[in-house]
């Protein structure tokens, strides 16, 4: 799994051991000259002059001081990810608490029979698909 983390802050690793502890790989979009600092292996940390090396003149594609900066992770994971690599969008003040996180994700991923409408009309209710789900 690689998760692409926008930010102009910084990154709390507690907040994040869950997907460390499984082995993510990391994507850091640093949207400043480059005040975010992050000494872990799992973290590559991508700022205002990366995306000038990387991007060139298509630079002006993803603006600056914004969460469009995030594109750029998505850019990176896409570059350097494998076939069948998930990729997870978080914020920086995310807190991943539950262990099994990266389990779940996969299996909310996997190809599997899904819920499916039919019925009269063009518009469905999307919910009451959900209606006897336990949460």
């Amino acid at each position: 799994m690689i998760v692409v983390i926008p930010t102009a802050r910084g990154i709390n690793l507690r907040n994040l051991a869950p997907l460390i502890d499984h082995g993510s790989r990391f994507i850091i979009v640093d949207d400043s000259p480059g005040r975010v600092r992050i000494n872990h292996p799992s973290f590559e940390v991508y700022d205002w002059s990366d995306r000038r090396r990387l991007l060139g003149p298509n630079e002006v594609a993803i603006p600056k001081g914004n969460g469009a900066c995030r594109n750029l992770g998505f850019y990176m994971a896409w570059k350097e990810g494998d076939d069948d690599e998930i990729v997870v969008a978080l914020d920086d003040d995310c807190v991943v608490e539950s262990p099994d996180f990266v389990d779940r994700v996969q299996s909310t991923l996997a190809p599997a029979q899904r819920p499916v409408v039919r019925g009269e009309g063009r518009h469905y209710n999307f919910f009451e698909l959900f209606t006897d789900a336990v949460i």
